[in-house]
């Protein structure tokens, strides 16, 4: 597994929703994986390094998670997350597949700010709000702007499983 990995638990509420439907199917593949701590955790493609503090850059990461309920009429797709830094933001996207279909060109699904202090063991922690470009992966339930699960980048994913 790659030394750096990005965590993420998507929306608290969403997978709390998704857990009491009956029937919804949930499956990880790619590489991805669910922790401990109800996080799905990507480790970082080959070669990859964490996010430049400034300028252009991005950070590729592997895997999928896919959740079906209501029969399939719910159906969201997360998969191969990048973070980029483009002018002064820094963006979430993702290959989905959402209400309408799938898409292979990478969706911005959210906002990132990065916040102020490091953690000790070197990981970098991002408050995420949907993008007004992903309100459709959710089937247009959460407004752009809504706050996602924040997003950790982390050294030795080993240790946060």
């Amino acid at each position: 597994m790659n030394s750096i990995a990005c965590l993420w638990g998507i929306k608290a509420s969403f997978m709390r929703y998704l857990a009491m439907q009956h029937g919804t199917q949930a499956s990880i593949g790619g590489g991805a994986a669910a922790t401990a701590k109800n996080e799905f955790l990507f480790p970082a493609a080959p070669g990859v390094g964490f996010l430049p503090a400034a300028g252009p850059g991005g950070m590729r990461f592997e895997g999928d998670v896919h959740f079906i309920a209501h029969g399939g009429l719910l159906n969201v797709v997360l998969a191969d997350p990048w973070i980029q830094r483009v002018g002064d933001q820094i963006l979430l996207s993702f290959i989905t597949g959402e209400y309408s279909g799938s898409s292979v060109t990478p969706t911005v699904l959210a906002e990132l700010v990065e916040r102020q202090s490091a953690e000790d063991d070197g990981s970098v922690t991002f408050d995420a709000t949907l993008a007004s470009s992903g309100i459709h992966v959710f089937g247009g339930v959460y407004a752009a702007g809504e706050p996602l699960d924040p997003i950790r980048i982390v050294h030795n994913p080993n240790t946060h499983t």
